[in-house]
Parts: structure tokens; C-alpha cells; sequence
């Protein structure tokens, strides 16, 4: 019988979802042993995808025990969020509650070392525009992780120098200083990375939308504004990160 994980991503609704796909297409030759199971953390995308009549993706609980009553005796159920905030924390409670074995692969951004090979995916993004203010745009969170905002930030600058922001679209840190900062700096462009797994709703309304976003703000202070438009899945390597978590768990 082959190896199980579950990949349990926030989840979306829209056509970004394509970037899910391609992670499994990436982790499936990768891991040969292994069957891939998807489940969404997100009560609000679950609901709004059944009323919509698509109920294919299931709970961490309830994959669990489809698997253990078909004989599974053991899963990984892997973390595809960035950091271990209130997302990953519900999914670490229901992977406890199952009756089977079940081991709980850290978000991508955990250890030291998982932020220092972040900072060399985004290399060739970030010193193709070396002349430009970087702004990289995270969700944001009430959570206690929402420090891992400024520790990416220190990283990045430390590696790639002063030009990288790091803001959110939401809740903390605070990022309502940024544009102001970049002016100060001197910037007169900003290219926009989007720090989210997949360039969803918040890269299509909270990052480039007409209202209330950041590009808007950064606009309305005189800044030119370019952005990436894809979201972290696609970019070479994450899936060999993502590989590196399954692993470690795997030989917990």
C-alpha cells in the first residue's frame, strides 16, 4: 500500500486553483510512493464550493476516516501554509483527534533554513528588479505568528539589500508606513510580489484591485506600480521545499 498525505492548502474558489494542480503534478514523480489527497483548512471556501454544487474536496477529519476505514494505518497531513498560524494550528487539532497514526507536516516556513531557501527562490523576482523598490505582500494575521512578517523581512533586506518591504493585506504587523517609506527611500517604481501560495482573491482585490488596495495606495503617493502575478506555487523549487516537509514528517 502506498503512503498517504493529505495537502491542506486554505483552498480557493477561483481559476487559481490550477496552482494546486501543478504542485502535485511537481510532488507526484518526486515521491512515487506516495498518494495525494487534497483537503481545504477554509470553512468559508468549503461553504461557498458546495453551494456552488462542488463538494470534491473534503476535511483533514473526514479523509481520515475514509482512510482508516478502508485500512490505512497511518497518513501525513501536510501544511501548504506559509506560516504556523490559526490555519495550521485547526488542521494539527483535527490530525490529533484521528484514531490513526497521523504525523503533521510544518508549514512552509518553519525552520531557518526554510526562510533561507525561500529568500533564494525569490532571487531571480527580486534582482531582476534590484532598481525598484520590492514590495512582497503577506495575508496578515491576529495570530502570534504574524512576527514571522518581519523576521522574512530582515532576512530578505540582509540578503538582497534595503529596497525590500514586506507589507499585508490585512490585520498585523502594521504596513500602513510603507508607502511613505518607499518614497522617503527615493523609489519612484515598486514591483509587487504577491506572498500568497496561489495570486487569488487578495492579489486580484487587496493587491492590484481599483479600490482600497495597494496599488492604489502606492499610485496615489506618485509611485508607478508593477507586479508578479503569479502566486509562490509556481515558482521553480517550492515544490522541493514542499517535498522536504513530507519527508520530515514522514521519518517522525
Amino acid at each position: 500500500m502506498k503512503k498517504t498525505v493529505i495537502l491542506t492548502a486554505f483552498g480557493s474558489t477561483g481559476p487559481a486553483v490550477s496552482t494546486y494542480r501543478h504542485i502535485e503534478q511537481c510532488l507526484q514523480p518526486r515521491l512515487p510512493d506516495c498518494t495525494f489527497y487534497w483537503s481545504y483548512s477554509s470553512r468559508v471556501v468549503a461553504k461557498q464550493l458546495q453551494g456552488e454544487g462542488r463538494s470534491g474536496v473534503k476535511t483533514v477529519s473526514r479523509i481520515l476516516a475514509e482512510l482508516e476505514a478502508a485500512g490505512h494505518k497511518e497518513a501525513v497531513v501536510q501544511s501548504l501554509h506559509l506560516f504556523p498560524g490559526h490555519e495550521f494550528h485547526k488542521i494539527g487539532r483535527e490530525a490529533g483527534r484521528a484514531d490513526m497514526a497521523c504525523r503533521l507536516g510544518l508549514p512552509l516556513l518553519s525552520s531557518f533554513k526554510d526562510y533561507q531557501i525561500m529568500a533564494y527562490l525569490l532571487k531571480d523576482l527580486i534582482l531582476s528588479h534590484s532598481e525598484s523598490a520590492i514590495l512582497i505582500v503577506g495575508h496578515g494575521t491576529d495570530h502570534p505568528s504574524w512576527t514571522s512578517y518581519p523576521a522574512l523581512e530582515a532576512m530578505l533586506r540582509r540578503e538582497y539589500g534595503a529596497n525590500i518591504f514586506v507589507g499585508v493585506v490585512e490585520k498585523s504587523p502594521d504596513s500602513s508606513h510603507i508607502p511613505a517609506e518607499i518614497v522617503a527611500g527615493g523609489y519612484s517604481h515598486v514591483f509587487m510580489i504577491p506572498f500568497f501560495l496561489m495570486a487569488g482573491l487578495h492579489y486580484r482585490r487587496d493587491m492590484i484591485g481599483e479600490e482600497a488596495s495597494w496599488q492604489r495606495r502606492l499610485v496615489d503617493v506618485g509611485l508607478a506600480v508593477d507586479s508578479y502575478a503569479h502566486g509562490l506555487g509556481l515558482l521553480p523549487g517550492i515544490s522541493m521545499l514542499i517535498q522536504s516537509h513530507i519527508e520530515a514528517a514522514q521519518a517522525t
